[in-house]
């Protein structure tokens, strides 16, 4: 068996002062991961949880773009919804609940002309496929997805 040629990722991050995180991704701009101002933050980003979702989405999209050229299957548009559900309690301290995702919920609207059997047949590599949805799923979050063909 050939050896692994494995990636590696890196950011930087700097808080200077309260919860505003200011994160540096390769030569990109700048960016924030903040709360709401209701949570005592400065409401310059989404919280972590919401780039968890936004990863979600945006992994299922560029995964959805490889699988389908391999499959040799057609779409004009793939659009999101994603919804999570977790307890607060967790993240405050509370014992025994967890302070992640109970739940995620992602709903694909697919703009094509393709038939349901070949959505089905994308939908379950993409699954298989994508690393940040795998990761939810090895957490215990219980995944539910749904992909809607749109003409």
């Amino acid at each position: 068996m050939a050896e692994a040629n494995l990636s590696k990722l890196r950011i930087t991050g700097q808080s200077n002062q309260g919860i505003t995180t200011t994160v540096k991704v390769r030569n990109l701009p700048e960016f924030f991961v903040d709360e709401s101002e209701r949570l005592g933050g400065a409401n310059k980003g989404p919280n972590p949880l919401e780039y968890l979702l936004s990863s979600l989405a945006g992994c299922t999209s560029i995964i959805a773009y490889y699988v389908a050229e391999q499959q040799g299957l057609a779409y004009r548009s793939l659009s999101f919804t994603v919804e999570g559900t977790f307890d607060p309690r967790g993240f405050a301290g509370e014992d025994d609940i967890r302070t992640y995702f109970q739940e995620v919920t992602l709903v694909n609207h697919i703009e094509t002309d393709e038939t349901d059997e070949a959505i089905e047949k994308l939908a379950a590599e993409v699954e298989r496929r994508c690393p940040v949805y795998n990761l939810m799923l090895d957490a215990g979050v219980d995944m539910s997805t749904q992909w809607i063909r749109t003409n």
